[in-house]
């Protein structure tokens, strides 16, 4: 899993977007970080394989101008910076941000295999293009690998060029390529406007005086934030200053049970009492998982960062911070530590 945060509003969105970011790159992530501006005129780029420290060693937040742009932090999955989001659409019209994983759909890699050499055959580019990472998923015939987040990026940009549709593109793509997923898109013509797409994973809007920002949790908008509301699954719509629009995404994904168990909080609070600082994905995996019931698609993560958002805003969790090296590939990232106080 991911971590992400998107603006758009009156002011410049890059100090805005580093500022939310920095609060939860640790949670699920925190090596590869990446932004990208929308001023209207053009979609500016900046990404590296390392956390938030060394983004900032390279580049400049006050020279990445525009009132729209997403922010990504990528978990510890192998690769350099061209594995890292946001992903541009080959036309230059877009870019992406995404989380989530192949989940259920696992099955299909075969499938989206083919789908993406087909293109590839046609004429589709991939940037994040590289040498395989030891796993079969996203293989090109050409022995490259790429990252599934670039083809999603690359089916919404072709479908839109081809229809002019924003919300049919997205939903084009999460159609073709079936994944346990969520994808934020800034379109270059509309840079007031955020698109969503979600199959079952978590997007949160916050309402500001001055704009509007979307993120995978209520953490990254601070103590003082307003309101937060949490977006259907198995859906895409988009958002802006006047208009909260959304649409159900696809049958493919009818079925998914998004509430919360109701012993969500008590789980969570006796994982962290015995094993002490924890991480929230391990939380999820071994405290939350097993309280989901059923076949077919679940919200496990929903789950976790709801019990996050709950006992951190109650007082009763800090978060550690702590930097890790992947002894594989040598990138350094930051993880947060879940702690359960006194």
């Amino acid at each position: 899993m991911c971590v992400w945060v998107a603006y758009t509003g009156k002011r410049e969105s890059a100090p805005i977007l580093w500022e939310c970011g920095k609060r939860i790159e640790g949670l699920w992530s925190g090596y590869y970080t990446g932004i990208v501006t929308n001023d209207g005129e053009k979609l500016q780029l900046a990404k590296v394989a390392g956390h938030s420290r060394f983004w900032a060693e390279k580049y400049s937040r006050q020279e990445m101008r525009g009132t729209a742009g997403l922010w990504h932090s990528r978990t510890n999955s192998g690769g350099d910076h061209r594995k890292a989001h946001p992903f541009l659409g080959n036309s230059g019209k877009l870019a992406l941000v995404s989380q989530g994983s192949a989940g259920v759909f696992a099955s299909r890699d075969p499938i989206h295999n083919q789908l993406m050499n087909r293109h590839l055959r046609e004429g589709m580019f991939f940037a994040s293009a590289s040498e395989p990472l030891g796993n079969a998923a996203c293989t090109l015939e050409n022995g490259k690998q790429v990252h599934c987040s670039d083809f999603v990026a690359q089916l919404i940009d072709k479908e839109f060029l081809r229809t002019g549709d924003h919300l049919g593109a997205l939903r084009y793509a999460l159609t073709e390529y079936q994944e346990e997923a969520s994808a934020i898109v800034t379109f270059l013509d509309q840079p007031e406007r955020l698109y969503f797409v979600t199959t079952n994973q978590r997007i949160v809007a916050a309402k500001y005086a001055d704009g509007i920002a979307l993120a995978i949790t209520a953490l990254a908008f601070g103590h003082n934030a307003p309101k937060t509301t949490e977006l259907p699954v198995n859906s895409v719509g988009y958002i802006d200053a006047d208009t909260l629009h959304i649409e159900k995404l696809s049958p493919l994904y009818d079925g998914i049970n998004e509430t919360m168990p109701d012993a969500c909080l008590h789980a969570t609070r006796e994982y962290l009492r015995k094993n002490g600082p924890s991480l929230l994905s391990h939380i999820c995996d071994r405290a939350i998982k097993p309280l989901h019931s059923g076949e077919g698609m679940q919200c496990c993560a929903i789950s976790a960062y709801r019990a996050l958002e709950t006992l951190y805003f109650n007082g009763e969790i800090e978060l550690i911070h702590q930097e890790n090296q992947n002894p594989k590939n040598g990138v350094t990232g930051i993880i947060y530590l879940l702690k359960l106080l006194d």
